[in-house]
């Protein structure tokens, strides 16, 4: 079949099932032609001679657009696909009297032959008129073509500094890998990058402040350069007094790390004898006498009617699945047993996956909760139940890549460390308001802050924080490690980070900044090989 031909069946094919009005499931594909270890996956086709979809290699996905060209009597697919942000040509052809087609991008030849596919199954777009969402700027610099072999480059050159505050005035330029031609004939990476998308990842450090401690900075977090960085911690006021994380880690790609902010909640029961007493006497009648939400039973769904109603502009959202932590549960139990701490409260570790369209792309976004529902306060007239909901992590990206995204989102979830004069004040401030000796209030709050800010800590001060950030380490153990696919190293300081484990090489500078590679660096500069833990 010529080209000519199966793109007319691809058009037969579109407007017989879906019409104008529906777009095709990736998982359903028009056409998918396959050799060399190559796959072009055609997703659709708007007309005869256009068409969408994807190219994998490697376990690697590249979106593309392409369209039918004649060039010298010779018809082609001539289009681009993107990669680390940046478009990268493409085309195809078919010799005449032959049933392969060439696929060809830089100087890199693939073989490919047609696979049999099912019939399409049509499903309603989110977004109608949304073509591929993950192309690339064509414009700006010129990156090198991924699909081609490596290049050469300077491991040392960089961009501009990621917010809020890098800590290294001159971070470093992620080098770009073809992962479709390899022109020296070397073989690939044994530890290739499933965990991240690139050969090569170069985590910065940011600082985020507490705003109510008048800027303090409170929380360091390694994250990928050229990744936006937006965070702060914030303390409520109330009856109870305790600092807020607002974390919120993005890419451009809709991979995203989030750390929301602790939601306590309370339902409060009055009991009916005493409604029954009150109309007895004549009292006025509360409509709706019991306040509050009460604890869900199906936190999952519960979770997703509250994601639903506040992100309006997310479509399809539903749960993909709801487990318990069982990890998790088991290292929380080991802490509350060897702090002989009372267990007064139902607390189930939870996680949750979700998933959605967002701006045309599939989404899966997975959370780490934990669900609390405390003992209820009982009166004569009523039943208070306090419960909380802490979602320790929010990881999201395409749903494509998802899966080897997992191990660098989490890597950078796990960098979140407190510095040592702020977990000080912190635990300072919080041991005066248990006490009683201070009322919280935004002024105490930010005096605690200003006066952390000049102060030097003792040694005794320095042994209590390191030891408060090891214990909570462990609490993460080997198992956990691995399915969040991150493994310890020892970094240049003496303190232990978590990174991904999809990397050959790992170096530091002992500044909160990181290179992981899969090929070693030849000048490393202040960056120091690091060394995974047991």
């Amino acid at each position: 079949m010529s080209i000519r031909q199966w793109l007319l069946v691809l058009a037969i094919c579109a407007q017989s099932v879906i019409g104008n009005a529906f777009a095709l499931q990736a998982d359903n594909p028009l056409l998918v032609l396959e050799g060399d270890g190559l796959k072009m996956v055609v997703t659709s086709s708007p007309d005869d001679e256009n068409f969408i979809g994807e190219i994998h290699l490697s376990g690697k996905v590249f979106p593309f657009k392409a369209s039918l060209k004649e060039e010298n009597g010779q018809e082609k697919i001539v289009g681009t696909f993107t990669a680390n942000g940046a478009a990268f040509g493409f085309s195809t052809h078919q010799p005449e009297g032959q049933a392969h087609t060439i696929f060809t991008t830089g100087t890199k030849t693939y073989k490919l032959m047609p696979v049999e596919t099912a019939p399409p199954k049509p499903v309603t777009p989110e977004k109608p008129g949304v073509n591929n969402p993950l192309d690339g700027p064509m414009d700006g610099p010129k990156a090198d073509n991924p699909l081609e072999g490596p290049k050469e480059s300077n491991p040392l050159d960089g961009p501009a500094p990621v917010r809020p505050a890098p800590v290294n005035p001159e971070p470093m330029k992620p080098k770009e890998i073809n992962p479709l031609e390899n022109t020296e004939g070397k073989p690939a990476a044994v530890n290739a990058p499933v965990g991240g998308r690139d050969e090569e990842i170069r985590l910065q450090q940011v600082v985020f402040p507490d705003v109510s401690m008048g800027g303090l900075p409170a929380y360091t977090m390694s994250v990928p350069a050229g990744w936006k960085a937006d965070g702060r911690i914030e303390w409520s006021i109330g009856d109870v007094s305790y600092p807020q994380k607002h974390i919120n880690i993005t890419a451009t790609d809709q991979r995203r790390v989030q750390i929301p902010p602790q939601m306590k909640m309370g339902y409060l029961e009055v009991d009916p004898r005493w409604i029954a007493e009150q109309e007895r006497l004549g009292m006025p009648r509360d409509p709706n006498p019991h306040k509050g939400e009460p604890p869900p039973q199906d936190f999952g769904l519960w979770l997703l009617a509250k994601l639903q109603q506040n992100n309006p502009d997310i479509s399809n959202m539903h749960l993909i699945s709801q487990q318990r932590d069982e990890l998790m549960e088991k290292a929380m139990a080991q802490v509350n047993q060897a702090m002989g701490a009372p267990q007064n409260a139902q607390v189930q570790p939870l996680i949750i996956t979700l998933g959605m369209v967002q701006d045309g792309v599939r989404v899966r976004q997975e959370h780490r909760v934990i669900y609390t529902v405390n003992e209820p306060s009982v009166t004569q007239t009523s039943r208070l139940t306090l419960w909380t909901v802490d979602i320790m992590t929010a990881v999201s990206g395409p749903d494509a890549t998802f899966d080897r995204d997992k191990g660098l989102l989490y890597s950078i979830a796990n960098s979140l460390r407190a510095t040592p004069k702020w977990w000080t004040a912190s635990q300072e401030l919080l041991a005066q308001l248990a006490a009683g000796r201070a009322k919280a209030n935004l002024d105490i709050i930010r005096q605690m802050g200003e006066q952390a800010k000049s102060r030097a800590l003792s040694n005794e001060q320095m042994t209590s924080f390191r030891n408060n950030m090891s214990s909570g380490d462990r609490i993460q153990d080997k198992q956990l490690d691995r399915i969040q696919e991150v493994q310890p190293y020892g970094d240049v300081d003496g303190s232990t980070v978590k990174l991904s484990i999809h990397y050959k090489y790992t170096y530091g500078d002992g500044k909160g900044n990181y290179v992981q590679t899969n090929q070693k660096l030849e000048r490393p500069g202040e960056y120091q090989e690091l060394e995974a833990k047991n």
